[in-house]
């Protein structure tokens, strides 16, 4: 995951299996994990915060929000084992997992080039399995972009058009 500036908007990097913003997603989680472990390397300059989320949820009700901060603390440049305390106030029936490249939610600066690489997700204390949490399988996909145009969203080529051969669809979702 990495910071970059794209023309001249910075867009922070982000991974979730579910919105940590609403609540909605996640997989399921029988048990209450006691932490989240892994391999990480970064570069974080002192004024910027890579996030790792961990959010428990039970019946659709958040029960549990874990907010771990990597703070500015350099560059570590080979993988090293991580593990962080995890809190929730019951069992929980679901979990959502993010992470960030820089401050997505007002911890601290964003700084162009921060970067976090993470691998061999898994929680400690539970049998819960984060899916594909060593990142070894990954589809191929295409994207159209529209020449001569800027997009933002949802926002496809369709064949369902007036004169030529596409249209473009834009959904708000």
């Amino acid at each position: 995951l990495e910071t970059i500036v794209n023309e001249n908007d910075t867009a922070e990097a982000y991974l979730t299996n579910g919105d940590p913003m609403s609540g909605e997603g996640g997989i399921p989680c029988s048990s209450q994990p006691t932490a989240i472990t892994g391999n990480f390397r970064y570069s974080i300059p002192g004024n910027d915060t890579a996030l790792l989320i961990v959010m428990f949820k039970k019946n659709g009700a958040i029960v549990g929000s874990n907010f771990i901060q990597i703070k500015g603390t350099g560059i570590q440049n080979t993988f090293v084992p991580f593990s962080y305390s995890l809190t929730s106030s019951i069992t929980p029936d679901s979990v959502i997992v993010s992470a960030t490249s820089s401050n997505l939610l007002g911890f601290g600066g964003v700084t162009v080039g921060s970067f976090l690489e993470i691998d061999d997700l898994a929680f400690a204390g539970a049998a819960v399995p984060i899916p594909n949490g060593d990142f070894e399988l990954w589809s191929t996909t295409t994207v159209d972009f529209v020449s001569d145009w800027n997009s933002n969203g949802d926002v496809v080529k369709t064949t369902d058009s007036q004169d030529g051969n596409f249209a473009i669809m834009l959904s708000t979702s």
